[in-house]
């Protein structure tokens, strides 16, 4: 039951786990927490019941992990947040779920999909748009970089990286990556074959290849173009596309990601570079990842990735499978 602790906070009482964890230090010091966070003043006694709490779902989560229990690969979420809250955005998986409400249909002449189906995005927001196949069902995103966001990127040439696609979508000219949860190129009228999973894997172009992640973790050094970095608490275990220590040229590389937990691929994440914008009244949508961030999270990288976030800024976005991405550990990966 532990495991589901954080949610039951979150909905019963307005506050997360993540909450809890913010205040240990000043309920050490003042012996109550204070109202910096979500959560009420409780005394000492009753805050570190709930320490007990937050460090407990962690370790039951952790020991799934230990023993190779799976988590079901049945969500779909954006967006990594230190505050749950702020982020781990709930995305429809079909076209009859209630969150479709937010959604707009795309016309079929301005989102010249490549597979049968239809795409969707938030009103007057073009930067994570659904793709839904003909019975309805998500079958994968499309991300992008907006114009406005990256044109004053100095050292990086999105046009010849040959992966992005050129979008126009609510007349706001962007470079666009699209991410499918089946293989695209077996995609027909009929759409995708039933499954109790959000996706049968992840595909994506990557310098004019179709690439398909890896579906379990290698745990090697590198896996075809995928090179292993930092598992992150809340993330999981990265693997960058064509990310190492020798890159003589960071200026066309494509800072894709999968993500692994126990031992399997339970997201994916872009990154790139530039200062990340939101529509007005919409989602923020991207994560700001600072240099610190970069180091932490691709220890083995090249001076030039370095240079090209102090320049330029980067942002990015993780989307997650499983239904509590933000209990994800790094103990036994």
């Amino acid at each position: 039951m532990s495991i589901y602790t954080s949610q039951f906070l979150n909905t019963k009482f307005g506050f997360s786990l993540l909450d809890i964890y913010y205040e240990i230090v000043r309920t050490r010091r003042y012996g109550t927490s204070s109202s910096a966070t979500n959560i009420p003043k409780v005394p000492v006694t009753t805050m570190k019941y709930l320490i007990v709490l937050l460090f407990g779902a962690v370790c039951i989560h952790e020991n799934n992990a230990l023993f190779g229990i799976k988590c079901p690969r049945k969500s779909l979420k954006a967006k990594y947040s230190l505050a749950p809250w702020a982020g781990y955005y709930d995305i429809p998986k079909t076209s009859d779920d209630d969150l479709m409400a937010d959604y707009v249909q795309i016309d079929e002449e301005t989102a010249k999909l490549d597979v049968p189906g239809t795409m969707w995005c938030r009103p007057e927001d073009p930067r994570v748009c659904l793709i839904m196949d003909t019975k309805g069902q998500n079958v994968g995103m499309q991300i992008s970089f907006l114009d406005q966001d990256t044109e004053g990127v100095v050292g990086y040439d999105y046009s010849a990286v040959n992966t992005y696609t050129r979008t126009n979508i609510f007349n706001v000219s962007a470079n666009s990556m699209r991410v499918y949860f089946t293989n695209p190129k077996n995609l027909t009228s009929e759409g995708r074959a039933a499954s109790d999973e959000t996706v049968d894997g992840v595909w994506t172009t990557l310098k004019g290849e179709l690439v398909e992640l890896p579906k379990t973790d290698p745990k090697v050094t590198r896996s075809g173009n995928f090179y292993r970095q930092s598992c992150f608490p809340q993330m999981g275990q990265h693997y960058f596309y064509d990310m190492y220590d020798n890159m003589t040229d960071c200026s066309q590389h494509v800072p894709f990601f999968g993500i692994y937990h126990n031992g399997e691929n339970v997201g994916f994440g872009i990154a790139n570079y530039g200062k990340a914008s939101t529509a007005e009244n919409g989602r923020d949508w991207y994560e700001t990842v600072p240099l610190l961030g970069v180091k932490m999270i691709m220890p083995h990288r090249p001076q030039c990735v370095d240079d090209l976030v102090t320049k330029n800024g980067l942002y990015s976005l993780h989307v997650y499978f499983v239904e509590f991405p933000y209990l994800i550990g790094c103990l036994f990966q």
